[in-house]
């Protein structure tokens, strides 16, 4: 019986489409009289210098400010702090094994007395690659894969707008004695058929979930970081699935060492990091954190 083998496509640049009206997610470091503007990539070993880089270029679109969300930390600590933000973990619809994981969105170290400032676009985009690893929390993460999409939208007379729906395939490119699995976003799109605020990902093979587990093979969303795709959060492929991914405009502020689109447990995040919530009605778009001398980061009011 011939061994199958399961391999990942080697790195693509994606560029999002120009006559989108969505934008993209990015995030600019602000410090006291000066501006840092973070170009480095969603995956960066300080060990190997290892870097993934997705060069997006961001629409030009008039309404980009008003889309925004804006978090300022002051790092009145006293001590040089390095800052982590996370998103909220997307509800997501169709098998998952075994579990959907939380990347690290973006890093900001900042000295003390000096500010960061996370400005995040209201945009995201399917995902998929592999982690360097069994996933688990620290393992690098590689995209290989990225989709702009649109989430569904319900109108006030209650008609659905379908959101994006992209389709995950998998090519062999082996021998009939050595077969071997490529996986890709296939290049068009499927009929739309998000739900409301919600993008889908059809993984139509063929594969199974073992080839899956052995090529680390995963699947999500994400957002970019300055025109940089960063994944958000990711998990590995069952086949003949439609996943309905929909993302929530919450935001997780930690301290500590983490690398960049490295993965890591939801649960262990909302243990200690300060949740900040804009997806109540009443949230404003804007949130100043005051990083104590004590060490707690707590909101300014």
């Amino acid at each position: 019986m011939a061994m199958r083998t399961t391999l990942m496509k080697g790195y693509r640049k994606a560029a999002f489409p120009h006559h989108h009206s969505d934008l993209v997610h990015t995030t600019i470091i602000t410090f006291s009289k000066l501006i840092l503007t973070s170009r480095t990539s969603f995956l960066q070993d300080p060990a190997s210098s290892q870097h993934i880089l997705s060069s997006i270029k961001l629409p030009n679109n008039p309404t980009a400010k008003m889309n925004t969300y804006t978090i300022t930390i002051q790092n009145n600590s006293g001590v040089f702090k390095n800052y982590a933000l996370f998103t909220g973990q997307p509800v997501v619809t169709g098998q998952v094994q075994p579990k959907i994981w939380s990347n690290v969105f973006c890093t900001a170290p900042c000295p003390a007395g000096n500010t960061a400032t996370f400005t995040v676009y209201k945009q995201f985009f399917a995902l998929m690659g592999t982690s360097s690893g069994s996933p688990q929390s620290g393992v690098t993460v590689t995209v290989s894969g990225t989709k702009n999409v649109t989430l569904g939208k319900l109108a006030d007379d209650g008609s659905l707008t379908s959101g994006s729906s992209v389709n995950y395939i998998t090519n062999d490119v082996g021998t009939p004695d050595a077969p071997m699995l490529v996986p890709s976003f296939a290049q068009d799109y499927l009929a739309s058929g998000g739900q409301p605020n919600s993008f889908e990902i059809q993984t139509t093979g063929p594969f199974t979930p073992p080839d899956a587990n052995q090529g680390n093979w995963l699947i999500g969303v994400g957002g970019s970081i300055n025109g940089a795709s960063g994944p958000a959060a990711m998990f590995a492929p069952v086949p003949n699935q439609s996943y309905q991914v929909k993302p929530i405009n919450v935001f997780w502020v930690s301290t500590g060492q983490y690398v960049p689109g490295a993965l890591v447990d939801y649960t262990m995040i909302t243990k200690s990091a300060l949740k900040l919530d804009f997806s109540t009605p009443s949230a404003k778009p804007t949130v100043t954190v005051n990083n104590t001398p004590e060490g707690k980061l707590v909101p300014l009011k």
